[in-house]
């Protein structure tokens, strides 16, 4: 995991590194870049996002709010490893990532079975008081 992360600051420093230099001559301040860049990155991360949620929506609410939990729990267990590490209290591993987001997905399965399970059994509880008023 930590070589990962290495990769990727690698990554957005070399960027950073090669947008500070292509717009050297327009005369832009890397906050006037960090401005236009992520600006732009944010608004084509919100189109990115908005369709996702609309292909998402077909399925309902829980759809929506199961994939935006499963970013927030993902992202919480890197910043966790990643706080570890800096702050030396513990190792910056993948498996502890792999670990919390498993139970994640364990916990929420059975959500998802219990209310399967709630929803059938109270259909059948309503449709057979609806059989007896009928007959009456």
């Amino acid at each position: 995991m930590e070589g990962l992360l290495w990769r990727l600051a690698d990554l957005v420093n070399n960027s950073h590194d090669w947008i500070l230099a292509e717009s050297a001559r327009s005369g832009l301040t890397d906050k006037e870049l960090h401005f236009w860049v992520i600006g732009l990155l944010g608004l084509a991360l919100f189109f990115l996002i908005q369709t996702a949620v609309r292909f998402l929506s077909r399925w309902g609410l829980s759809a929506v709010s199961f994939v935006t939990s499963f970013a927030v729990v993902l992202a919480t267990t890197v910043a966790i490893e990643v706080e570890q590490k800096i702050m030396g209290r513990g190792r910056m591993e993948l498996m502890d990532v792999v670990a919390g987001v498993a139970g994640f997905l364990l916990f929420s399965l059975i959500y998802f079975l219990a209310l399967a399970l709630w929803r059938w059994l109270r259909r059948l509880w309503k449709g057979g008081r609806d059989a007896k008023r009928s007959r009456s």
